[in-house]
């Protein structure tokens, strides 16, 4: 995908989709993937492996943000919904929901923000960051 030979569809059918390309050793350290993102006052984060996207579609997804206000409520509906549908990995799922932020100044982040609007909640800021 990186490259730009394949789509995000193709990768999640693709037969070599579940290949280890890195992996963490005994005696290495691990050197983790991560970006700077902009948060804002009332945004919900969900960060999940990709058990979670494998098992539901990205409006699968968001019906389960958006039917839980509560964010411990929206990580096990989205646990139990992966599980019900094959579960054919592992699925761990973190929901955040930025409260409030002491700093207030802008950050410059690093993922590919947008924003979209959904007739029941309003805008809806979706980040896609693909792990490499």
């Amino acid at each position: 995908m990186d490259a730009g030979r394949i789509t995000r569809d193709e990768a999640d059918v693709h037969p070599h989709g579940n290949i280890i390309t890195r992996a963490v050793g005994f005696h290495e350290a691990p050197v983790p993937d991560y970006r700077v993102l902009p948060v804002n006052p009332g945004m919900r984060l969900l960060i999940c492996s990709d058990g979670l996207t494998k098992e539901l579609t990205a409006y699968g997804i968001r019906h389960f943000l958006i039917s839980n206000p509560d964010p411990e409520d929206a990580a096990k509906a989205l646990v139990e919904a992966a599980l019900e549908n094959g579960g054919r990995d592992n699925v761990t799922v973190i929901v955040l929901d930025v409260l409030d932020i002491e700093d207030s100044e802008e950050t410059s982040g690093t993922g590919e923000t947008s924003t979209q609007q959904d007739a029941d909640t309003g805008p809806l800021d979706v980040v896609h960051l693909d792990a490499h």
